[in-house]
């Protein structure tokens, strides 16, 4: 019976040193977890995109692009066989703010964009939907 206390020391050391390691892990993860883009309604898209501080990023296809877009906007489609290519080959120093047609490709390109080392990433909450209902200008026919 003189072994059952020690036994218990050992076990109790034992988990001691587990929930450290679990604490540690954890930590980590939420780190990694806390690197996210950033979501702005239209008007507060509108302030930034006139700022020129900015490059906006429209995720849209080409034909959406045509019909009517933002004004400086580049096009990146995110369903397009170049996406991966075209944001690679853009300044991840830069600020950006993502569009698309209500918000919801352009916040998987902008996840995407996180997840690849980008650190000022916007998204553009309603996207061109929100954009052209609150009456804010358009160009079409590019």
């Amino acid at each position: 019976m003189k072994w059952f206390p020690s036994l218990l020391l050992v076990g109790a050391l034992s988990m001691g040193a587990c929930q450290g390691q679990s604490a540690e892990s954890s930590s980590t993860a939420t780190t990694e977890a806390a690197a996210s883009f950033q979501n702005v309604q239209v008007s507060g898209a509108q302030g930034m995109i006139g700022t020129g501080e900015h490059m906006l990023i429209d995720v849209r296809t080409p034909g959406e692009f045509a019909e009517a877009h933002i004004d400086g906007a580049f096009m990146i489609d995110i369903n397009g066989a170049d996406f991966e290519a075209g944001i690679a080959a853009l300044d991840k120093s830069k600020s950006y703010v993502v569009i698309c047609r209500s918000g919801g490709r352009s916040a998987r390109a902008s996840q995407y964009m996180i997840d690849h080392g980008f650190q000022k990433v916007t998204n553009v909450e309603g996207g061109m939907n929100a954009w052209l209902a609150s009456g804010y200008p358009a160009v079409s026919g590019q």
